[in-house]
């Protein structure tokens, strides 16, 4: 919610979320936590690739986030977090450009959307995955 309402998201915050994910990681053994520290670069890695990309057009608080979500969730469902974020703000931002209410140039944050869609990918990730034949496992176990 900070993001929408002063535009920055806390390091602390993602820093908490990863450190907790990770720590719920511990019962699984090595392979959760390797599934773990690969969600963190998979999630921080696709918005540090987008910063760079766009020259800034994007907050380094995004990559924190996705850095602590991809902890917390492991690559395969911090990738549905990342698309579902991505979907639903770009849904809502094509909305708020067809009734003028934002303009072409105006920022939007990211974070509430990138939040919403690991939240879908908790409840939704392994059945989605399950569509192509892959088996995700509970992201703590």
């Amino acid at each position: 919610m900070t993001d929408l309402y002063s535009g920055f998201i806390y390091d602390a915050f993602a820093l908490v979320l990863g450190g907790t994910g990770m720590l719920f990681r511990l019962g699984g053994g090595l392979d959760a936590l390797a599934d773990g520290c690969l969600g963190a670069l998979v999630g921080a890695g696709v918005i540090v690739l987008i910063i760079l990309v766009s020259r800034g057009g994007m907050g380094w608080g995004d990559a924190w986030l996705m850095a602590g979500t991809g902890a917390a969730l492991g690559w395969q469902l911090t990738l549905v977090a990342l698309y579902l974020g991505f979907v639903s703000g770009g849904i809502v931002a094509l909305g708020l450009l067809l009734s003028g209410v934002v303009k072409r140039k105006d920022p939007i944050p990211l974070g509430p959307f990138l939040a919403f869609g690991a939240f879908l990918s908790l409840l939704f990730g392994p059945s989605l995955w399950g569509w192509f034949g892959v088996f995700v496992r509970w992201p703590w176990s």
